[in-house]
């Protein structure tokens, strides 16, 4: 019983210590004022440029995470094929599977990176109309 309220009293010092000194911070002072001011930003998970609006992640998505939004304006890619909605992607949905990515026809079908990725999606820029057989 002693040995019990021995753990009891060092984890309640410990915890009390973290509180009210701010000992053993993970994340520095510096980081925290700017997560709490808004200027870190989130990574950009879905790359327009890149994305044919088909929807195939939103229907694959178990969570539902992505939302296919109307584009104001309709993007004529090819002769027969017109883009006319975006994904958007939902973190506090996201169960991070890699789903949408993995079924995005820009990967699958012709092997270039993702229009779509739960982590970051990067920069990366090719025309599209080409890549499609439009242009």
């Amino acid at each position: 019983m002693r040995g019990l309220i021995s753990i009891a009293i060092r984890g309640s010092w410990k915890n009390l210590k973290r509180i009210l000194f701010h000992s053993e911070r993970v994340t520095s002072m510096e980081m925290r004022y700017r997560i709490l001011s808004g200027q870190v930003t989130l990574p950009k998970t879905v790359n327009d440029p890149m994305c044919i609006g088909c929807g195939a992640c939103a229907r694959i998505c178990p969570t539902k995470a992505i939302t296919m939004i109307d584009l104001p304006e309709p993007i004529h890619l090819t002769e027969k094929y017109t883009k006319k909605q975006r994904p958007e992607l939902d973190l506090e949905k996201c169960c991070f599977c890699f789903r949408c990515h993995d079924t995005c026809p820009i990967f699958k079908r012709y092997n270039r990176p993702s229009a779509i990725h739960p982590r970051e999606v990067g920069d990366y820029y090719e025309d599209v109309s080409k890549l499609l057989g439009g242009g």
